[in-house]
């Protein structure tokens, strides 16, 4: 990368992240929550007014990441097609079930994903890179269920800014058992 455009990135992603910016294609106003701590540029594209997209704390989301609202075809009638395309007056409706999107908190997001609503993605889950139009299937836990349980009742990611920086080599720590032991009776500051 030549030097100006490597400053220029520098100073974009120094913006973006101490500001707690965020930026999409298309419109903002369908995110109703972007946690603390929370990074990436998702590709948004909602096709439907009642879905949202949220999205919790220390979440990182990387390029090329495609989520949808809205974008499910009705396929129990005779068409898929939504008819109200051709005639805006139609008393039926051809919108399935709201299409939103609810990520939890500390989620790495990889390379290039497509997220269809409606779906909800758990605290502390991994979406591969490149993974496509999967719809909420899990194919490894990254944890044991007790360590899961652990973990999100510990919910480290609520604990605050500060309390998250003098505690950054605890949760930089790959022992989650010590982890769990030393904060799984703390509420969190």
């Amino acid at each position: 990368m030549n030097p100006i455009a490597s400053f220029f990135a520098k100073v974009f992603i120094y913006f973006w992240y101490k500001k707690g910016e965020y930026f999409f294609w298309r419109s903002k106003k369908y995110v109703t929550n972007w946690g603390e701590g929370t990074y990436g540029t998702p590709y948004l594209i909602s096709y439907d007014k009642r879905s949202t997209l949220s999205v919790g704390a220390y979440c990182s989301i990387a390029s090329r990441v495609s989520i949808l609202l809205g974008a499910n075809h009705l396929f129990g009638r005779i068409t898929t097609y939504p008819l109200s395309l051709i005639n805006e007056d139609m008393t039926v409706t051809d919108a399935s079930e709201p299409g939103s999107v609810v990520i939890g908190n500390d989620v790495w997001v990889g390379y290039g994903p497509t997220i269809i609503g409606p779906v909800s993605v758990g605290d502390g889950a991994i979406i591969a890179a490149g993974t496509d139009e999967v719809h909420a299937k899990i194919i490894k836990y990254r944890l044991p269920e007790d360590q899961i349980n652990d973990m999100v009742a510990i919910a480290w990611w609520g604990w605050g800014r500060d309390s998250i920086k003098k505690r950054e080599k605890d949760i930089y720590s790959k022992d989650f058992n010590k982890f769990i032991k030393k904060y799984k009776n703390e509420a969190g500051e």
